[in-house]
C-alpha cells in the first residue's frame, strides 16, 4: 500500500503515544482518521488536536479486549467513512512481576487487550478489506519483547510473541490478497503506556493505583525513565508508514539490539544442530 489520500485508517489505542504518532503520521498522509480508544479524556483531546490541523478524524470508545465492542466501533468508522483501508493494531496493556505470581486476572487482561483485541481487529475488518478489494494493510504494534525476554513480564511477552507469530501466518494466509501485513518492533517511545493499568477495566480487577501497588509502582518509574529518552511517537509513525510503504513484515523503531537478536537466533540454530548430531529419526531408541 503506497496511495494513503483520501482512504481510512482504524488506529486502537490511537488517543497517546505510539497509536497517536500513527494518527498524526497517517493523517498528514491525506487519510481519514478512526481512534478507538478506551480512554474517554484522552481520546477527545487527541480527536479536537488532529481535527484543529485539518485532519477527518473520528473517536470512538471502544474496549478491544470486548469482541461487541470493538465490533460497534468498526461499524461506526464503516458508517462515518465507509471502506476502511488501513488497521492499526495497537492498543497495549503490561503487567510485571514474576510469571509465577501474576493475577490469573491480569493474565486475562493482557491477553485480552493485546493478543484478543489484535484478533477482533481482524475478525471485523479483513472481511471488510477482502470484499472492497482494494490495496489495504493491517500493521499490529508488537515490541521488542516480542523478539527477546522483556523486564515488562511474562503476559506482555507471551502475547508480544503471538502478535509476531499471528502476523507471519498472516502474511502466508493473505499473500494473494490486496491486503500487506506488518507487525511493528518498537524498543522505547515516549508515552505513558508504562502506566496503562490506569485503564484496567473492572472486570479484570479495576483500575491499578500505583500509590498502593510496589510493584506496579517500580515498573512504571522504570519504564518511564527509559521512555523520556525514547522516541518521539511521531517519528514512531513515519518508520511504520515508510516500512508500509516498503512492504516489510516486520518494522523496528531501533536498530540498537541487533546483536541481541542475533545471538537469540544462534541459539536456536545450534540447539537445532544439536538435535541434528543425534542422528536421524530413532537412533536413540535401543
Amino acid at each position: 500500500m503506497r496511495d494513503f489520500k483520501g482512504k481510512t485508517a482504524f488506529i486502537t489505542g490511537g488517543a497517546s503515544g505510539i497509536g497517536l504518532g500513527l494518527a498524526q503520521t497517517f493523517a498528514e498522509a491525506g487519510m481519514n482518521i478512526v481512534i478507538a480508544d478506551i480512554e474517554a479524556p484522552a481520546l477527545r483531546t487527541a480527536v479536537s488536536s488532529l481535527n484543529a490541523r485539518g485532519a477527518q478524524a473520528l473517536g470512538v470508545e471502544c474496549d478491544v479486549a470486548d469482541r461487541q465492542s470493538f465490533g460497534s466501533a468498526a461499524d461506526r468508522a464503516f458508517s462515518a467513512f465507509g471502506k476502511v483501508h488501513l488497521l492499526c493494531n495497537n492498543a497495549g496493556v503490561a503487567r510485571t512481576g514474576p510469571t509465577w505470581e501474576i493475577a490469573d486476572s491480569d493474565w486475562e487482561w493482557t491477553i485480552g487487550v493485546n493478543l484478543m483485541g489484535m484478533i477482533h481487529g481482524l475478525q471485523c475488518f479483513v472481511p471488510h478489506m477482502k470484499a472492497h478489494g482494494e490495496p489495504s494493510h493491517i500493521v499490529s504494534t508488537s515490541s521488542m519483547a516480542g523478539m527477546r525476554a522483556s523486564i515488562a513480564g511474562g503476559p506482555y511477552t507471551a502475547t508480544k510473541y503471538a502478535i509476531v507469530g499471528l502476523s507471519e501466518q498472516l502474511a502466508r494466509e493473505l499473500a494473494d490478497t490486496n491486503i500487506g501485513i506488518s507487525v511493528f518492533c518498537p524498543n522505547n517511545i515516549r508515552s505513558n503506556m508504562p502506566n496503562n493499568g490506569r485503564n484496567r477495566p473492572a472486570r479484570f480487577g479495576g483500575p491499578i493505583d500505583a500509590r498502593l501497588d510496589v510493584r506496579a509502582a517500580e515498573h512504571i518509574a522504570t519504564m518511564q525513565e527509559r521512555n523520556r529518552a525514547g522516541m518521539d511517537p511521531h517519528e514512531a509513525g513515519l518508520r511504520v508508514k515508510r516500512g508500509i510503504e516498503n512492504g516489510q513484515l516486520f518494522i523496528f523503531s531501533h536498530a540498537t539490539e541487533r546483536t541481541v537478536i542475533e545471538e537469540r537466533f544462534q541459539r536456536i540454530l545450534g540447539d537445532m544442530d544439536a538435535a541434528a548430531a543425534l542422528g536421524p529419526q530413532g537412533s536413540l531408541v535401543k
